[in-house]
């Protein structure tokens, strides 16, 4: 397959690489965008496999009309405010919605970047290196094939979710899953799995949403007392609130200053429990519950007797960065993108420089910003930095 030739390559076609469209559309600098020439390289075979990838029963941070409101009127993307997708979600405008119901809207916005001239989309092409070179900035896939060189690159690839291979005990092998892909298919792959005549023990490793979405979704069967579950949490547990005084109300103390979203006035807004999460961490909090125990990760004896006796382990512990590695040629360093970070305009901080053409955005980079995570986020605020940046004066 020929190497293509273009003014900046986005690594990923997801949310978060859609929103620099976007962005550039409601900026007026759409046109100037795909006249220079953009190219999308994503790792699923198909648009539709790329919204299959969105699946998890985990609410939003956001309210249904600060995503809809990301798309610009008279824009090349309003179209989508037409659609199908578009109008299930304004059926929650002023409420968190599933993500899950997202995800078809997230869809018609690349079904139509998939139409706009100048934008080209190389499907089923893994990107395994970056490479930083004098003639420009090289992709190549998993098969040591060049895909592109650009001027610029987003890396735009998503989060991968943190390996759970050190939960494996000598001498007693415990059925490991992670959350993401166990959540996608509601649990089932753990559901079959349990013994129909006796009590299954299940530690839970992680105490946000992905944990709790767990314990919500096996709830039936833990208040059948079929499984008991363990949640090993890290820190504190947080909980979102529309204001200090409901949050004040809900938990009996007053949120500290960092816990406040100065945007929005919300606590814990990225962060925090929300909806059916955080009604059932409230209960077991406030309550107890028989078949549920909280446990501190502090607490390493009890957190290793309960890992050590468990007939199932559920990892909930976060996501890094792909496993991409960048190959400055020109300083001659060689790093991985688990090992870098964005600065305050969203260019690529490496261990020992900043890279002004490479820019990150999305869910691998937001371990690092408090998980600010959400499409109208990337869009209101990530976007606008890379996209000012890679569309100069010069360029329009």
């Amino acid at each position: 397959m020929a190497c293509q030739n273009t003014h900046v390559q986005v690594v990923g076609m997801g949310a978060s690489a859609l929103s620099l469209l976007v962005a550039a559309d409601n900026a007026g600098k759409l046109s100037c965008l795909l006249d220079a020439g953009i190219m999308f390289v994503e790792k699923s075979a198909s648009l539709q496999e790329i919204a299959e990838g969105m699946r998890y029963p985990i609410t939003s941070n956001s309210y249904g009309r600060d995503f809809i409101g990301s798309i610009g009127m008279g824009g090349c993307f309003q179209p989508a405010l037409a659609s199908h997708p578009c109008q299930l979600l304004s059926r929650h405008r002023s409420t968190f919605f599933p993500l899950i119901e997202g995800r078809e809207f997230i869809l018609e916005l690349a079904r139509i970047a998939e139409n706009l001239p100048g934008t080209s989309i190389q499907l089923d092409r893994k990107v395994q290196r970056i490479e930083v070179t004098p003639d420009g900035i090289h992709t190549i896939d998993t098969k040591g094939q060049l895909i592109g060189r650009s001027k610029f690159a987003v890396i735009a690839a998503g989060g991968v979710e943190k390996a759970a291979d050190r939960y494996y005990i000598a001498g007693k092998q415990p059925r490991v899953f992670k959350s993401g892909a166990l959540l996608a298919d509601n649990c089932q792959p753990l559901k079959s799995l349990l013994p129909a005549d006796q009590t299954a023990e299940l530690v839970v490793i992680g105490g946000a949403h992905s944990g709790f979405s767990v314990i919500c979704s096996l709830m039936p069967l833990i208040e059948g007392k079929r499984i008991k579950v363990t949640l090993v949490h890290r820190d504190q547990i947080y909980f979102f609130a529309h204001s200090p005084e409901e949050y004040h109300a809900r938990l009996g103390r007053h949120p500290s200053p960092e816990m406040v979203c100065g945007e929005t006035g919300f606590i814990n807004r990225f962060k925090g429990l929300r909806g059916e999460c955080a009604e059932i961490a409230l209960r077991i909090l406030n309550s107890g519950h028989e078949s549920v125990r909280l446990l501190e990760a502090a607490d390493t004896q009890q957190t290793e007797q309960a890992i050590k006796t468990a007939d199932f382990i559920v990892t909930a512990v976060g996501y890094n960065l792909p496993d991409i590695h960048i190959d400055d040629q020109i300083n001659d360093e060689v790093f991985s993108l688990r090992n870098a970070r964005v600065n305050g305009t969203r260019q690529l901080a490496g261990p020992s420089r900043n890279y002004p053409n490479i820019f990150g955005i999305g869910l691998g980079f937001s371990c690092n910003e408090q998980r600010r995570t959400g499409f109208n986020i990337y869009v209101r605020q990530d976007a606008p930095p890379i996209i000012g940046q890679i569309i100069s004066d010069d360029t329009a």
